[in-house]
């Protein structure tokens, strides 16, 4: 029986804490979190269903602020909440309307000085707030489940517009698209990117998909299968934000991965911190080892460049060479690089 507001925050801190332990099943490893809510009586609501509702709105806010973590409700958060509401609903809405595009950032291969491949990234043109971030939007999507469906036009709409420009003339080699970890639980994944490549008519070997390595922790056997289909079929496989999750050398050498993308928060420290040129340096080393492509991420800066350069990093993507572009302007990057080069 709980007494006092300090006491609920008490059991809820420990829920956490005895949550984030790894636990075993089978062979793999895995790991929960909570994210807790907490309403008070009378404060918060004289029925059963207020406190509800409320304890409810503050575990949302738990998981928007990082989940794992427990949080009181606030009156202010139901303004917030409906405000939630509203932009799911919109969100719903989006694809149908036409307000979700493609940006896409280039990649450079620091080799030959060419830009060899892009990243598509999500944008959301909303008709009465503009354009919305990605992560405003994304994590709403995530739990919703309604990523899985963005997901999908994500992957056909890169698949035609990498057609399309190749029907150009223009000399990209591949399309990267992030692919929710939500999305590799669905069994049909691998069978609609098959039918996607084949209906747009684009090479398999064209495109890319991007994985976190928490997908490689929490769901191992299940996705070494789906990656193997993919792999089987020339579709490249690269894993995003790397150093930032629980994967090891084992994993890279278990899994066909071919492109390991260095996380920005190891960039960002490149001339500054030699932590981050020790990480980067070791990164780049295994990744050579094992055979893989290293593209590093969120490059800003011509010192960043240089000692990438100079560690031997096989590509670059970031506002120092250019942000994602609307189709038609990266088109028009990667020409006037050419005539550049030329």
């Amino acid at each position: 029986h709980i007494q006092r507001p300090q006491d609920a925050g008490r059991v809820a801190e420990q829920m956490v804490q005895v949550l984030s332990h790894k636990f075993d099943l089978g062979d793999q490893h895995s790991f929960l979190g909570a994210s807790v809510g907490i309403a008070t009586f009378p404060e918060d609501g004289a029925s059963a269903e207020e406190l509800l509702k409320n304890a409810d709105t503050a575990m949302y806010r738990a998981k928007s602020g990082g989940r794992s973590q427990a949080v009181y409700f606030e009156e202010g958060m139901n303004t917030e909440a409906v405000a939630r509401l509203m932009l799911d609903r919109d969100l719903r809405l989006a694809i149908e309307r036409g307000e979700l595009v493609l940006h896409y950032q280039p990649q450079l291969d620091l080799r030959t000085g060419a830009i060899r491949s892009a990243e598509a990234l999500l944008r959301w043109q909303h008709p009465g707030r503009g354009l919305i971030a990605p992560n405003r939007f994304i994590p709403l999507a995530e739990e919703s489940g309604f990523i899985e469906q963005i997901g999908q036009w994500v992957i056909c709409e890169a698949c035609s517009q990498m057609k399309a420009w190749q029907t150009d003339g223009l000399p990209l080699g591949q399309v990267a698209v992030n692919v929710s970890p939500r999305q590799f639980r669905k069994s049909g994944l691998v069978g609609f990117i098959r039918d996607c490549v084949a209906q747009t008519g684009v090479s398999p070997t064209c495109l890319e998909i991007e994985i976190t390595e928490g997908l490689l922790v929490d769901h191992a056997t299940v996705v070494e299968g789906m990656l193997g289909e993919l792999a089987a079929m020339g579709i490249g496989i690269a894993l995003d934000d790397f150093g930032t999750g629980f994967s090891s050398m084992a994993y890279l050498k278990r899994f066909p991965v071919d492109t390991i993308k260095i996380d920005r928060t190891f960039i960002e420290g490149l001339g500054r911190s030699a932590d981050s040129e020790v990480i980067v340096t070791a990164v780049i080393a295994m990744s050579h080892a094992l055979g893989k492509i290293v593209i590093a991420e969120g490059v800003e800066t011509g010192e960043q460049l240089a000692l990438l350069r100079k560690l031997g990093c096989d590509e670059i993507q970031g506002y120092y060479l250019s942000p994602a572009l609307p189709a038609a302007q990266f088109a028009a990057f990667v020409r006037s690089r050419e005539l550049v080069a030329s």
